[in-house]
């Protein structure tokens, strides 16, 4: 069973102690990670003025942001990407074709104009009211 690290990534901050183990779907792997509950004042759920640096950016950062994290999540120079594919290929139980196009296809997610166009209808939704609850 092959054994794999997933760092905890809070707020900028990567930590990488490997305090609990998780076992893998299928048998095809296993995982370590921080254990949460030791980072969880990390996150600023609790209170919102934590977030205060947030309100700092505008959506053209955010834009911008996207945009070079699309450019890094191009599958075939991604070598993280290719390596979770790899992983997701041997615990997922989709086929390798169906599995091989949605790791092609995610950055698309990240494309600033989709990004945009997708903000702008999840608001013109908002603003009608429409909730999928």
């Amino acid at each position: 069973m092959a054994q794999y690290h997933v760092p905890l990534i809070i707020r900028g901050r990567i930590i990488e102690h490997a305090d609990v183990e998780f076992g893998g779907r299928r048998g095809g792997a296993s995982f370590t990670t921080p254990d949460v509950k030791k980072h969880a004042d990390a996150i600023p759920l609790g209170t919102p003025s934590r977030l205060s640096d947030l309100y700092e950016l505008n959506f053209d950062d955010i834009l911008d942001y996207l945009g070079e994290l699309h450019q890094r999540m191009a599958f075939g120079r991604n070598s993280y990407l290719q390596e979770a594919f790899e992983l997701a290929l041997s615990t997922s139980g989709l086929t390798e074709p169906l599995l091989r196009r949605t790791y092609q296809l995610m950055r698309d997610c990240f494309e600033p104009n989709f990004a945009r166009e997708f903000a702008v209808t999840v608001a013109k939704f908002s603003a009608q009211g429409f909730c999928l609850r």
